[in-house]
């Protein structure tokens, strides 16, 4: 279980800076969990799954998972911010209805109106899409166990 202190929960995108960056990547029953802060404009989320795994290597349109926005990403990790050894799927945070940050300071706001969301409602949000997610790689892993027999 991922334990975080009140004052992590409460950070947003642009309180990790200017640099993209990894903010939290973590594993829950074989999928991996992965927050980036873009530029501190946003939040991106993604789940990973083992190159190897049947559910790797489809395009993030294949994919039906529920998370906000809809999947807009899908792509081997290959290092840096996509660590190696997973293929990840993701989704953003930076949509009509979400606030949006160009910089760190007021003046830099994109969009003032919508969500300002905050790394625990992040990750909260993120619970659906992981929860489809698991659900389909163990349909998918016993669909490919039914074939091999």
């Amino acid at each position: 279980m991922l334990e975080l202190s009140e004052e992590l929960k409460k950070r947003h995108a642009r309180d990790f800076g200017t640099e993209s960056c990894k903010v939290l990547e973590w594993n829950e029953d074989g999928i991996e969990r992965l927050i980036l802060n873009i530029r501190g404009s946003h939040f991106t989320q993604y789940l990973g799954i083992p190159t190897d795994h049947p559910l790797a290597g489809y395009g993030y349109d294949e994919i039906p998972v529920r998370c906000h926005g809809g999947l807009t990403f899908s792509e081997e990790g290959k290092g840096g911010h996509y660590p190696a050894g997973f293929y990840w799927y993701g989704w953003d945070y930076a949509h009509a209805g979400d606030c949006i940050y160009f910089g760190i300071d007021k003046e830099s706001v994109i969009s003032e109106y919508g969500i300002d969301w905050t790394l625990e409602e992040v990750i909260e949000d993120g619970w659906s899409a992981y929860y489809d997610f698991k659900l389909l790689k163990e349909l998918v892993e016993k669909i490919v166990k039914k074939i091999r027999r």
